[in-house]
C-alpha cells in the first residue's frame, strides 16, 4: 500500500502502513474469511492512528464470509469515549451503521443491549452491509462495571462464531492478560470472549517512516539515520526521541526519557506485568543486557517481546537505550551512588565522583568498568600538588590497565586508557624502585620523540590546570618551576644538552644578544649544571635562525623573561613567602604558554590527543558507558603498536 504519512504538528502517528497486519490478515481471511482479531498495540502507539491505517488496509485486504459475498463491509470504529456501558457500545454500533446503511433505530431496545446488538446486525445483513467493528482501547471498555456487559460479549461473540460481524479489537494486552489483571468479579473474566480470534502483532516502528517523520519534524537526513539506532519501544519513544534532538543538548537519551515521564512505566506495567511482578533484579538485568536464559524464557511468551528486547551479536538487550536506561534505574538497589557520582563528574569533581563509589559492589563488569574510569580520572589529579605535575602516577597505571581490558569501556575510553597506560609504564622505566618521581628526571629524556611528546601532554595540561586555580599566588607557585621545566626539555629536543652537565658549548654563537646581565655572560664550564637564566641564553643562540620564529628567536623577550620571571617572580617564590597578584599570574601563564608554543614549534606534530586534557572523557561521554548507550568497534592500529612499544 501506499505511504500515508500522517506526521505534523498535530499528530503523533508516525506509521505509514500495517503491513504486518496486513499480511497476517490476509492468510487468515483466505482461510477463514471474516475472522476476528486481536491487535496488540502496545502503550505509547496511537490507537486512533492504528485504527486508521487498520481500517484502510481492510478496506484493500478483508474478504467477506461466504454467505454474505455480495455485502459490503462497512468499518465501524468505536473508542472508549463512547463505550462507558454496554448501552452506550451497541447505541454507538447502530448510530455507525445508520451512516452505513440507513438501519432503522430502536430506542427502546437499549433496555436490552445484547438482543438490540443482534437486531441491528441481523437489519445490516439484510440490507447488504457487513459489519465490521474496530474497537480501540478494547481493554479498557471491558473492563467496565456493566449488568449487561457479559451478554453483550456473549451475543457478539456469537455473532462472530456464525461470521455475521466480525471484530478487530485493539488492546496493548492479551485476552489472557486483561483476564489476569482485572477484578474476579468482571464479566470479561467469566465470558469466554475472544476465543476464536487471530491475533496480530505490530512491529516496532521501521526505520523508513522513523526517518520520513524525523525529516518532517526538521532533522537533516543524514541526523535522522543516526538517531533511529538509538531507539526502539513504542512509536511514543521514538516521537520523544526526536523532540529530545531538536531540543539539542549532549544526553538525548536522557532528555527522552525526562520527557516520557511516566509513560516508560505505564508501558511495562501494562504490557510486561511477568517483569514488573518480580523482584528488580530482573529489570537491572534487562538494563545491563545480561539476561538469564530464565528471563529470556519468561519474555519469549510474550507476544510484544520485540519492543522491549533485541537480539545482537553478544546476546539480547534492551530494546532502546531509553529503556535500558529506565530499567537500570529502577532496578539497582545503589543506582543513587552511580547518579551522585555522575552529578560530581559534571562539576570536573573527580575526586568526589570516585569517593561516591568508594567500597561499593559493582554488580556488572560494566559499572566496575564506570567506576574503574572515574577512579582514573580522580588518579590524574584536579589540583596541583600531588605526584609529578599533580598526577599519581602509580594509581594511574594500576586504572589505565583495567580500563584498557574491559570490553565494556567504548573504543575513545580503551584508547585514552592505553595510551595513559603507556605513558605510566614509560615513567616507571625511567626511574628506579623506590626513587622520587620528579619532572626535570625526565626532561633529559625529550631527545626521544616519544618522551617528548609525552612531557608536551603533561606540561600543556598542568598549565591548563594551573589557570583555572582562582588564587592569584596559587598560579604563581604552580607555575613557577614550570618554564625552566620546559627550557629543560627544548635544550635535550632539540641542542642535545643535558641540563644537568654542561657540554663543550661553542665559544662562537651570540649569546650576549640573550643575556639581560648583569655583566657579561660566562659560557657554562663543561658538567656544570645549567639554571633557568643560562638555559634561556644557550638554547636560544644555539636554535636561532633554525626553525620558525618564537618568542625564543626574540633577543628582547629573552631578556625580558631573564628580568621579569627570574628576577621578580621566580627568586622571591624560591627564597620566601611571597604573596602575588593577579598581574604577576597572569605574566606567567603568558610565558609559560609561550614557551610551550615554542616547545611545539620544533617537536613532531602528535597523533593523538592530549589524554590529560582533549582526549580524557568527558561526563557526557561516560553517560554511555554507565548507562550502556554505546556500541564497541575495534581498535586502530596506531593505539596497538603504540602499546606494543613498552609492553
Amino acid at each position: 500500500m501506499g505511504r500515508i504519512h500522517t506526521a505534523s504538528s498535530k499528530s503523533n502517528d508516525m506509521r505509514s502502513n500495517c503491513d504486518w497486519f496486513t499480511e497476517r490478515a490476509t492468510s487468515t481471511w483466505k482461510a477463514s474469511p471474516g475472522r476476528s482479531f486481536l491487535v496488540l498495540s502496545p502503550h505509547g502507539i496511537s490507537e486512533p492512528g492504528l485504527a486508521e491505517l487498520l481500517k484502510q488496509a481492510m478496506e484493500k485486504s478483508f474478504v467477506v464470509p461466504g454467505k454474505f459475498a455480495n455485502a459490503r463491509p462497512a468499518f465501524l470504529r468505536i473508542s472508549p469515549d463512547t463505550t462507558s456501558s454496554s448501552r452506550h457500545f451497541v447505541k454507538r454500533i447502530g448510530l455507525l451503521l445508520t451512516k452505513a446503511c440507513a438501519v432503522t433505530l430502536n430506542a427502546e431496545g437499549l433496555e436490552d443491549p445484547s438482543d438490540y446488538l443482534l437486531e441491528l446486525v441481523e437489519q445490516a445483513l439484510e440490507m447488504g452491509v457487513y459489519p465490521i467493528l474496530i474497537i480501540e482501547r478494547f481493554h479498557a471498555f471491558v473492563d467496565i462495571v456493566d449488568d449487561h456487559l457479559l451478554s453483550t460479549l456473549s451475543t457478539l461473540r456469537s455473532l462472530e462464531h456464525e461470521f455475521q460481524i466480525t471484530t478487530v479489537a485493539i488492546s496493548p494486552i492479551s485476552y489472557a492478560q486483561m483476564r489476569r489483571q482485572m477484578a474476579p468479579t468482571s464479566a470479561f473474566v467469566s465470558s469466554s470472549y475472544g476465543d476464536n480470534h487471530d491475533r496480530a502483532v505490530p512491529t516496532p516502528l521501521s526505520k523508513d517512516d522513523f526517518v520520513a517523520s524525523a525529516i518532517l519534524r526538521g532533522l537533516k537526513p543524514g541526523d535522522a539515520h543516526k538517531l533511529f539506532q538509538l531507539g526502539g519501544g513504542p512509536d511514543l519513544f521514538y516521537q520523544r526521541l526526536i523532540e529530545a534532538k531538536i531540543r539539542g543538548g549532549d544526553d538525548v537519551i536522557g532528555s527522552t526519557l525526562v520527557s516520557l515521564g511516566d509513560h516508560v512505566d505505564s508501558f511495562m506495567k501494562r504490557s510486561f506485568s511477568e517483569i514488573m511482578d518480580r523482584p528488580e533484579e530482573i529489570l537491572t538485568r534487562l538494563g545491563l543486557g545480561a539476561l538469564t536464559l530464565a528471563d529470556q524464557t519468561l519474555l519469549q511468551g510474550n507476544a510484544l517481546k520485540a519492543f522491549v528486547v533485541k537480539e545482537t551479536a553478544n546476546g539480547p538487550v534492551a530494546s532502546t537505550p531509553i529503556l535500558a536506561r529506565w530499567a537500570i534505574m529502577n532496578g539497582q538497589p545503589d543506582w543513587r551512588a552511580y547518579e551522585l557520582s555522575m552529578e560530581a563528574l559534571q562539576a570536573r569533581e573527580y575526586g568526589r565522583a570516585s569517593a561516591c563509589l568508594s567500597g561499593m559492589h559493582h554488580g556488572h563488569p560494566r559499572l566496575k568498568c564506570f567506576a574503574d574510569v572515574v577512579s582514573l580520572l580522580a588518579s590524574l589529579g584536579e589540583g596541583v600538588d600531588s605526584g609529578m605535575l599533580s598526577v599519581e602516577w602509580d594509581r594511574v597505571g594500576r586504572s589505565a590497565t583495567l580500563v584498557a581490558a574491559s570490553e565494556y569501556a567504548p573504543l575513545n575510553v580503551r584508547n585514552w586508557a592505553r595510551q595513559l597506560e603507556t605513558y605510566s609504564k614509560m615513567i616507571a622505566a625511567a626511574f628506579g624502585k623506590g626513587e622520587r618521581v620528579q619532572l626535570d628526571k625526565l626532561t633529559v629524556l625529550a631527545s626521544d620523540p616519544l618522551h617528548e611528546t609525552l612531557l608536551i601532554f603533561f606540561v600543556s595540561a598542568f598549565i591548563e590546570k594551573a589557570r583555572r586555580l582562582h588564587s592569584p599566588t596559587a598560579k604563581v607557585k604552580a607555575l613557577a618551576t614550570v618554564p625552566e621545566a620546559i627550557m629543560q626539555a627544548i635544550a635535550a629536543a632539540r641542542c642535545n644538552i643535558k641540563y644537568t652537565s654542561a657540554p663543550d658549548f661553542d665559544q662562537n654563537l651570540p649569546y650576549a644578544d640573550f643575556f639581560a646581565g648583569p655583566g657579561d655572560f660566562r659560557v657554562p664550564e663543561v658538567g656544570t649544571k645549567l639554571d633557568l637564566t643560562t638555559l634561556l641564553v644557550v638554547v636560544s643562540a644555539a636554535i636561532r635562525g633554525k626553525g620558525p620564529d618564537t618568542i625564543l628567536s626574540d633577543p628582547t623577550k629573552v631578556v625580558r623573561i631573564q628580568s621579569k620571571l627570574v628576577q621578580h617572580v621566580r627568586n622571591p617564590y624560591a627564597h620566601t613567602e611571597a604573596v602575588y597578584d593577579e598581574r604577576d599570574a597572569k605574566y606567567l601563564i603568558e610565558v609559560s604558554e609561550d614557551l610551550m608554543a615554542a616547545w611545539k614549534a620544533g617537536a613532531p606534530v602528535p597523533t593523538t590527543a592530549n589524554p590529560l586534557s582533549e582526549a580524557a572523557p568527558t561526563a557526557n561521554d561516560l553517560i554511555g558507558l554507565l548507562y550502556g548507550d554505546f556500541a564497541i568497534e575495534g581498535q586502530p592500529a596506531e593505539t596497538e603498536s603504540l602499546s606494543a612499544t613498552y609492553t
